[in-house]
């Protein structure tokens, strides 16, 4: 890409670090898409669409507490060693908002069943349960535990939401999600300009249950992101886009939600862009819905006009 002289580049990867190095000398700015990868808060060259991965923890134990939970627990998988550890930091972060984490467990998308994980949370009486898994894996184990009759309030990260999830037994009724962007399923004109553009190009595919998710938002939304560049950048339709006018155009962004479709948006010129703020969902009766008015929830410490 390079050698290509590309202009900017949109993220789905999750080997940013390795690559993070070589944009960063090129000085080309990586506008959004995967913004959960460390080098979205920690590299000046990384520009997210949303909610960065610093604040992660602490949104999931605010959203808990806020549902009305006492403890949490945590079902991390089994995959990666990442996802183990990540439960310090939820421990941590549970320490912060008061919510002490009780309970946490390894879980492997391919086991048969979830049953000895749940009843063992049902034992430790722990009444929430974080998800630290894939979107398809949580949808086999809220089930489990509803087999158990444990019902406690699911907790996830919004960029695992998909369609299923508002029928899935366990969860149709009681998850609690903090989305880093507008949620898919939010009624916003922005939403629709999204679901009438993809619906023209992939016919249905924004309610395909098995392909269409909270990513194809933050794909969306980085599009905007882009788009608000150029715009802030003042670049005439006879003028060469280059990666320094982007990144200029960027700077001009204050507090800007895109339309909406994300929460506010500020970048300091030669720092690292820390976005620590977000949306929080519940599923009720099969209805997901924003809860809040809509309006963003934020990390105590974050200051978005100095991010």
């Amino acid at each position: 890409m390079i050698s290509s002289h590309v202009d900017a580049i949109a993220d789905f990867s999750f080997l940013d670090e390795v690559f993070a190095p070589a944009v960063e000398a090129a000085k080309i700015p990586v506008i959004g898409a995967n913004m959960t990868e460390v080098p979205f808060y920690t590299n000046p060259y990384f520009f997210p669409e949303g909610q960065t991965n610093d604040s992660g923890n602490y949104s999931v134990a605010a959203t808990a507490k806020a549902a009305g939970a006492k403890n949490i627990g945590v079902f991390y998988c089994a995959e990666a060693s990442t996802c183990a550890a990540g439960v310090p930091l939820l421990k941590t972060a549970g320490t912060e908002v008061g919510l002490p984490l009780v309970y946490s467990a390894e879980v492997a998308a391919t086991a048969p069943n979830y049953t000895a994980q749940c009843v063992a949370a049902q034992q430790q009486k722990v009444q929430s349960i974080f998800f630290g898994l894939a979107g398809l894996t949580i949808q086999r184990v809220a089930p489990d535990c509803a087999q158990q009759s444990y019902s406690p309030i699911y907790v996830s990260e919004g960029e695992g939401y998909t369609l299923p999830m508002a029928t899935t037994t366990g969860l149709n009724n009681n998850l609690r999600s903090a989305f880093g962007t507008l949620p898919l399923f939010a009624s916003n004109p922005q939403i629709t300009a999204m679901n009438d553009a993809v619906n023209k190009y992939y016919p249905g595919l924004t309610k395909d249950q098995n392909h269409w998710s909270q990513f194809g938002q933050e794909a969306w939304t980085s599009g905007l992101l882009l788009a608000a560049a150029v715009k802030g950048a003042n670049i005439a339709s006879s003028t060469a886009v280059t990666p320094a006018l982007l990144e200029k155009g960027l700077y001009t962004l204050k507090a800007d939600t895109l339309g909406g479709m994300t929460v506010p948006l500020t970048f300091a010129q030669g720092k690292p862009h820390p976005i620590d703020c977000w949306f929080t969902t519940q599923i009720k009766n099969k209805v997901p819905t924003l809860l809040n008015g809509g309006k963003t929830s934020c990390e105590p410490a974050a200051d978005q006009t100095k991010s």
